[in-house]
């Protein structure tokens, strides 16, 4: 993971893959992008570290503990909402246009299914088949917010992707735990579903 913050005339600039989650947090932080790099001012120098490892999993001091997912995706939650598709914040897909086609993210590659754009010249969309498995680098930190994307049917870790060999850190209890407080959730969704039947 490419994180570059460095000072340039009492400001702070940072050089960073895009992540739709770093961007909010970018502007709320008084951030504005400007020559392919995000100036922040030099007081929020702290919190602006602070962000980058919460999205980034380093604030460029040191690698990233990075591992390999496998995502499988159910269908769309409000597809016609959807031009770019991302997890943790990294893109996995986006359409331009009606008849541009889906471009990957960076590092995606697709196991199973495909994306596709579709809709109006003035209101395109992603849509994807339920299925649609891709496969892509991430840092840890981002396995947190995977879970919770609407689209997810189900995650995988299925290797290291880490420089240098440094070990993944492992998930907290805490998030294992509301994990499997959502998964009783949705189980018994599906028996009161399958009581109606």
């Amino acid at each position: 993971m490419n994180i570059h913050v460095e000072k340039q005339g009492g400001k702070i600039a940072v050089h960073s893959p895009y992540n739709s989650l770093f961007v909010k947090s970018a502007r709320k932080l008084g951030g504005s992008w400007s020559g392919g790099c995000w100036i922040f001012p030099d007081h929020a120098e702290e919190l602006v570290r602070e962000s980058l490892r919460k999205y980034y999993g380093t604030d460029g001091t040191d690698e990233a503990a990075m591992v390999i997912v496998r995502v499988v995706l159910g269908l769309p939650v409000a597809p016609s909402a959807v031009q770019m598709l991302t997890f943790g914040g990294f893109p996995v897909a986006q359409v331009f246009g009606r008849d541009s086609g889906a471009k990957l993210g960076d590092g995606v590659a697709i196991v199973e299914g495909g994306f596709s754009s579709h809709g109006s010249r003035k209101n395109y969309y992603l849509i994807w088949s339920e299925g649609t498995t891709v496969q892509m680098a991430l840092p840890t930190v981002a396995l947190d917010r995977l879970d919770v994307h609407k689209s997810v049917e189900r995650y995988d870790v299925v290797g290291d992707a880490t420089p240098s060999g440094k070990e993944p850190p492992k998930r907290t209890r805490e998030t294992v735990e509301a994990e499997i407080g959502e998964l009783w959730d949705r189980l018994r969704a599906l028996q009161e579903e399958l009581d109606e039947l």
